[in-house]
């Protein structure tokens, strides 16, 4: 998280306890894997605190490429696919079901370019201004379509799923709406400050699994 190793653990416990009791409200594999969303911002935001730890903590410094290694493939590899495909497989309607197939599509492509350049370029990680800078190697002249593709793969799921409308398009607005603050507010950290308010948001995915106990399917 974008303020303190106490801020991330703190985070990601709830988050974790959240998450656990979501999916333990479902019935199956893809109704687990989209209840899923605050647990694996749970990992995502304690991989973060061991970050922090191995930033200010010179004794931990051989902590600070795989816990970096760890946030980096969570935010940029895993949430562009996980997101899309978790909402297509529980979709029962067959239009939204196409639109959303388009969107894991784009996330295939988003999590396969960024998993290259994370595979193949050296990860750089700074703190400064109790925030954290990541950087590992996406050329400048195409972050901005990048970070087109992953919107569209990453939140756009959440306007195109009948699970309720009147609860994941909220969702969706929210995240939009905390990437714009962060990238007005924040522009050099934006990964770091949005994934955090995206985790705080994805406790709302615990009110949407009680759908899911009329439903078997």
């Amino acid at each position: 998280m974008c303020f303190s190793l106490e801020a991330s653990f703190i985070s990601g416990t709830v988050l974790a306890v959240v998450g656990v009791a979501a999916i333990k409200k479902t019935h199956t594999i893809p109704q687990a894997m989209f209840a899923g969303f605050p647990l694996l911002f749970s990992f995502q935001q304690f991989s973060e605190g061991f970050v922090w730890l191995s930033i200010t903590n010179t004794e931990y410094s051989s902590w600070l490429k795989p816990s970096a290694t760890i946030f980096l493939t969570i935010a940029e590899v895993i949430w562009p696919t996980w997101i899309s495909l978790s909402i297509y497989l529980v979709e029962k309607e067959r239009i939204n079901k196409i639109i959303l197939s388009i969107f894991f599509g784009i996330g295939i492509i988003v999590s396969t370019y960024l998993g290259i350049h994370l595979l193949t370029n050296t990860i750089l990680v700074e703190q400064t201004n109790y925030h954290i800078y990541y950087n590992f190697g996406v050329p400048d002249s195409i972050v901005h379509i990048f970070s087109i593709l992953y919107f569209l793969s990453a939140v756009m799921p959440l306007f195109f799923s009948s699970i309720n409308i009147k609860k994941t398009a909220p969702i969706g607005l929210l995240i939009l709406l905390s990437y714009l603050l962060s990238k007005i507010y924040f522009e050099n950290y934006v990964l770091s400050i949005w994934c955090f308010f995206a985790a705080l948001i994805s406790v709302l995915v615990y009110s949407i699994t009680f759908d899911f106990q009329t439903s078997k399917e």
